[in-house]
């Protein structure tokens, strides 16, 4: 069972590698949502648009908040694709969600179950403040 403590639920199997931060690891979507959560932090960051969505600007093929032992952020102000990474959510639009994971994780297959259920709490959470436009858009 994870130890589900607010800043490190995913430290059970998570083994700080890192990829998942990097631009050759993964594309962090930003909802408006995020972006609202993140610029109340009073942090600063670049975002870009791509279709529907905003994606965090990598800057020297990492995301700016990772430091020497991991993203920096607290757990709460995170964006969704980080908080629950390696396991993604894809809204359809109708309030209901398919599950992924990413493969390029080196874990993605020691995730326990205990895991899944918190990040599918924390994306119900999420998707609730999202617009359809950025649900139906979000892995398209």
């Amino acid at each position: 069972m994870i130890n589900m403590t607010e800043d490190t639920p995913k430290l059970a199997f998570c083994r700080r590698c890192k990829k998942c931060c990097t631009a050759s690891g993964s594309k962090i979507v930003l909802s408006k949502h995020d972006i609202r959560r993140l610029r109340d932090a009073g942090l600063t960051f670049k975002v870009r648009k791509d279709y529907r969505l905003s994606k965090m600007v990598m800057e020297n093929g990492k995301c700016k908040f990772l430091g020497p032992e991991g993203c920096v952020l607290p757990e709460k102000v995170r964006p969704l694709d980080c908080k629950t990474y390696p396991v993604h959510f894809i809204p359809d639009g109708k309030n209901r969600y398919y599950l992924t994971i990413a493969l390029d994780c080196p874990f993605w297959n020691k995730i326990p179950q205990s895991y899944i259920d918190y990040v599918t709490r924390e994306a119900q959470k999420d998707f609730a403040h999202w617009s359809h436009e950025e649900q139906i858009g979000y892995w398209v």
